[in-house]
């Protein structure tokens, strides 16, 4: 879930925990669909990506011939390109961070979580210019059919639901 992940803030590392426990039960299972968090801050840009190992490879265990550990190793690939899976049109936004993991590839034959985690910082010299954000990952992987998103702005929270035909977060 959203604990598992961590944003940098300035060289530090700031735990979701506390949305976490704000926001609860609004969240929605990783294990069960492909998430997505926005999260705006001062001139920064946060997006977070967990998603069921299924959803990216067609598969939620650890490889188990070398087909499967390439497929992986091309989902980390791409999942390290957010220009591949984002589009952020008007809010010159470079990206300053970017980190991938997944459980499947650790050796032990049992893992805790079959899936990835992505988290993007991006600096944006034109945040307030930014009015939607075009989600391509339907295009990587077209297993995901849906995508839970929640956009937190300042005080503000937003859920929303998008799919193949409306690829757009917008608040």
């Amino acid at each position: 879930m959203f604990s598992r992940f961590s944003l940098f803030f300035g060289g530090f590392t700031l735990f979701l925990l506390p949305v976490t426990q704000t926001l609860g039960a609004d969240l929605p299972n990783i294990e069960d669909q492909t998430t997505i968090n926005v999260i705006f801050d001062g001139n920064g840009l946060h997006i977070g990506v967990q998603s069921p190992a299924v959803d990216i490879v067609g598969f939620n265990h650890s490889p188990v011939n070398d087909t499967e550990k390439q497929l992986v190793k091309q989902a980390i690939t791409w999942l390290k390109q957010p220009e591949l899976g984002f589009e952020l049109p008007n809010g010159g936004c470079q990206l300053d961070f970017a980190d991938v993991d997944s459980g499947l590839l650790n050796n032990a034959s049992s893992i805790a979580y079959a899936g990835f985690s992505a988290e993007y910082r991006f600096e944006c010299h034109s945040l307030g210019s930014l009015r939607y954000i075009k989600v391509n990952y339907f295009d990587q992987s077209p297993a995901i059919k849906t995508i839970s998103v929640v956009v937190l702005r300042g005080q503000d929270k937003l859920d929303l639901s998008i799919n193949d035909r409306n690829r757009l977060i917008s608040w």
